[in-house]
Formats: structure tokens, C-alpha cells, sequence
């Protein structure tokens, strides 16, 4: 549901190319006509994700950047890849995998320590990134009630409350994603969008740009204990099969944080061929490459459709 390690695909954007106006003339003129394109060399650079978690083992995925749409395979297999615990002073080489991973079974990040990624690939500058693994968030209660609402264009689509209890300390800086599913049987699921009113969520400013996950954090919030809602909406036709809705409630660590708002601004400047927004560039903690290397912890509740 939350993956431990982003695919190449999100990151990889060095390159990007628009062709609007060849296809405009297409649309329009409905002839043919040659055209000759200067495509700037650039040269390439490393690129390394790994989104670590406690129930899970490092494992970091080291790629050339590429050209946005090239199918060819640009994964490295003979860098070097070293974690450090900079608390405890230990550190770990991982193994290749195959298919640009790198990991070692054995090694799982732990809460209290802070991690540094070093990544030699020969002929690069050493690449280099350091996070941290959050708490867990402490959430005390979590309830679903499903309304009599329904979605105005999709009328086997109804909407449910959700509330949740969160006990925000007061002593850290905290971020947070929220992700909903929707399980269609007992194998499958679906994401499914989550709205809120919520001042503190309202603030980020995500919502008008992107339905799908909630990205908050505790500037307004900070150290209370309070109840909020969101609001999801689920098939009445999977609920008529007794199944029910997965929220994952996740604490992120502020790098992830940021890669997360900028990462829904660089998908919704690619949306739609009149889309008027820039691209925007991806958020990146390595330092001498791209991608990223973050901590996240999720809590997972399953909730029934019915009312409470």
C-alpha cells in the first residue's frame, strides 16, 4: 500500500520534452509535415530513492537519469551503497539485487537513529543523503459512518465520515499523509479520495490541486488532542459484499513532506493538453544526484461500511 521505494518513473524528469506545438499542427492544419528537433546532450547523473520504514529492510534503487518515456533499462549495478547510523556509529554495505536494487535483509531502520545513504558509482561524485525514521502517529480512536450523500454524477458512489482522534505531541515538529482503499475483494483495492474541511488541512493548499491522499502537518495543530473529520466515498456495490474501507494514517518525516507537496505539483502540471501550469521541478534531499531518501511509519485501520 505504501511502498518502501519509488520507482524511477516519479523522478527521473531531467529531460522532459513538450510538443504541443507539432501536435497543434496536426489538430488543426490535417497535413503532414517534417520536423526537425535540436535535442540539447545533456549528461547523465544518478538518481537513488529508498522510502524506509521499521517493519521493513533498507532497500535503495540506484538509476541513470533518462529520457521521460524511454523504455530502455538505465539501472546501475556496480555502485556502492552504504547506510550509516550516525547515533549508534555502524554502518552497512547492501548487496545488488538485480534491476538497480540494493539491500541487505538483515538491516532495518530503527526509531531514534538518524541514517546517512552514500552512493559511489564510478565516474560520479559520491551522492549522499541523510533522514530519519518518524513515530508512529498516535492516533486513539478511529470511527466510519456512512451518510445518505451521494456523488452527484456517480449514483452508485456514496460518501462516509470518517473521524479520527489524534494526539498531537508537542515537543517535535510532526507531518503526516493520509491514504484511503477501497477493497474490492479480498486480494484487490482500490485508492480512493479523501477530502476535509479541516483548517489545518484546508491550509496546505493541496486539495484544489489534487483528490487523493491528505498531506498535513502540525503548525496549526501542534501538541493538542483533538477529533477531525474526512470525508471518502466508496462503490455501494462492493459495500452490498460486506467489504470495507483501509485508511492508512502515516506519520512522514519532513523530507518526505516535501517531496510529497512538490510531487503533487509536478503530476498536476502534467495534466490535460490546455493545462496552463509550468512543470515544476521534483524535490530532492541526495545531494550531488536526484531522488530521495526518507522515513516514513503507518498505521493502518480497517473500517466497516455501516453506521455506528
Amino acid at each position: 500500500m505504501y511502498s518502501h521505494c519509488i520507482s524511477k518513473s516519479v523522478i527521473l524528469f531531467k529531460r522532459r520534452i513538450t510538443l504541443n506545438c507539432f501536435i497543434l499542427l496536426i489538430l488543426f492544419a490535417g497535413c503532414e509535415k517534417e520536423v526537425s528537433l535540436e535535442i540539447e546532450n545533456v549528461e547523465d547523473n544518478i538518481a537513488v530513492n529508498c522510502l524506509f520504514t521499521a517493519d521493513s529492510y533498507f532497500k535503495v534503487l540506484v538509476a541513470k537519469t533518462t529520457f521521460y518515456g524511454d523504455t530502455l533499462d538505465h539501472f546501475v549495478s556496480d555502485a556502492v551503497v552504504t547506510i550509516k547510523a550516525l547515533n549508534s556509529n555502524t554502518e552497512k554495505e547492501l548487496s545488488y539485487q538485480g534491476n538497480g536494487y540494493y539491500s541487505d535483509t538483515t538491516y532495518y531502520p530503527q526509531y531514534n537513529e538518524t541514517y546517512r545513504l552514500i552512493v559511489d558509482v564510478p565516474g560520479y561524485k559520491t551522492l549522499s543523503a541523510v533522514d530519519s525514521l518518524p513515530l508512529p502517529p498516535n492516533i486513539e480512536n478511529v470511527y466510519l459512518i456512512s451518510t445518505d450523500r451521494y456523488d452527484i454524477d456517480l449514483s452508485n458512489y456514496r460518501y462516509h465520515d470518517i473521524y479520527i482522534t489524534l494526539n498531537d505531541p508537542v515537543e517535535t515538529k510532526n507531518f503526516h499523509e493520509m491514504k484511503c482503499y477501497e477493497l474490492t475483494d479480498k486480494e484487490n483495492f482500490i485508492s480512493v479520495r479523501l477530502e476535509s474541511n479541516e483548517n489545518f488541512i484546508v491550509n496546505e493548499g493541496d486539495q484544489d490541486l489534487y483528490k487523493g491522499p491528505l498531506l498535513f502537518c502540525d503548525e496549526i495543530i501542534n501538541g493538542t488532542n483533538f477529533e477531525f473529520l474526512v470525508t471518502t466515498r466508496c462503490n455501494i456495490n462492493h459495500e452490498a459484499e460486506g467489504l470495507n474501507t483501509a485508511l492508512y494514517v502515516v506519520g512522514i518525516s519532513e523530507t518526505l513532506y516535501k517531496y510529497r507537496k512538490q510531487e503533487i505539483r509536478h503530476i498536476v502540471s502534467g495534466y490535460g493538453f490546455w493545462n496552463p501550469i509550468e512543470p515544476v521541478p521534483m524535490y530532492s534531499n541526495v545531494t550531488n544526484g536526484y531522488g530521495i531518501f526518507a522515513g516514513y511509519s503507518a498505521r493502518c485501520f480497517l473500517l466497516h461500511h455501516e453506521n455506528k
